[in-house]
């Protein structure tokens, strides 16, 4: 049953659309290899218009009931553009049959948008999203909680954003070549975001003041005091630890500009100890005296 709800939601969205740059998983391709240029934050309003029909579409296409399933279908559609509507509609008339005999309902929680490029012409855009599952039905004795990882392609059509490509790959997202992010201050803070999530999720024991005195200057405020005050019993952890620790930044996007000096970011990392694990992490990046830092960095696991 949760195949048949992952299989509703995506299976239908895992190839580059035509006319995409291959150097973009999904749909936005740039006219121009230069951001777009003007004061910091020009374009906060088209990210904004990006997260809302983001977060809106994946949450509609993530949410049927086998009751009213053609109403669901429906619903979900009109986030999208005709193109991969079409497709997604023959996908879920497909599943129709299957849904209403296993008495499938499939809801959306905690869902999670960033922007991690838009096209330089501002009608394009690529997102990644992170968001709960829930799954019930005759198949699921206890109801099923998958969380999920995916990345979008969004394009403007007639002043609308709407969803023209979906992929829910095993490994999470694919990492973007590029950035074209709105204005050099907003790469700034993606930039530095992404080198803070592997520098705080890298510890080696053979070099732990070294890699701990990184996580210090990566951070300020309350985040930073905390790790100052927890850098004996982790390094007294570490050294009995059976491996070390690294990470890897596998995509990263904009969540929110909070304000010219504040932005969160959206982060899907791998983190390799005794296991390999796969987490999503939203960091609040403050820029303080001209560098960025992380202010608050929250986790849930996959």
């Amino acid at each position: 049953m949760a195949a048949l709800a992952m299989a509703t939601l995506g299976a239908c969205a895992k190839s580059t659309p035509a006319g995409s740059d291959s150097s973009y998983p999904l749909s936005v391709a740039p006219t121009s290899s230069a951001a777009p240029s003007g004061p910091a934050f020009t374009h906060k309003s088209t990210i904004d218009d990006v997260l809302k029909a983001a977060r809106s579409g994946l949450t509609k296409l993530g949410t049927y009931a086998y009751g009213t399933y053609d109403k669901d279908i429906a619903a979900a559609e009109s986030y999208l553009t005709a193109s991969y509507g079409a497709r997604f509609k023959a996908n879920a008339d497909a599943q129709k049959a299957t849904a209403e005999k296993l008495h499938s309902v499939s809801k959306v929680s905690g869902m999670t948008v960033a922007v991690s490029a838009i096209g330089a012409d501002l009608e394009s855009a690529q997102i990644v999203a992170g968001f709960s599952q829930i799954v019930t039905g005759t198949s699921v004795p206890h109801r099923r909680v998958n969380l999920v990882a995916a990345e979008a392609g969004l394009i403007e059509v007639n002043g609308k954003w709407q969803i023209n490509a979906l992929a829910i790959p095993p490994n999470g997202p694919a990492v973007p070549t590029t950035y074209t992010l709105a204005t050099d201050d907003l790469s700034a803070a993606v930039a530095a975001g992404t080198r803070t999530v592997v520098t705080v999720g890298t510890l080696r024991r053979k070099h732990l003041g070294y890699d701990y005195a990184k996580w210090l200057d990566a951070t300020t405020g309350a985040l930073h005091d905390k790790l100052a005050k927890a850098e004996k019993a982790t390094e007294a952890s570490m050294k009995n630890a059976r491996a070390d620790l690294s990470a890897t930044c596998k995509t990263i996007g904009v969540e929110t500009i909070n304000s010219s000096t504040k932005v969160t970011l959206l982060a899907y990392v791998t983190a390799t100890g005794v296991r390999t694990s796969a987490t999503l992490s939203e960091v609040t990046m403050e820029k303080v005296k001209g560098s960025w830092l992380a202010e608050q960095i929250k986790t849930f696991g996959r």
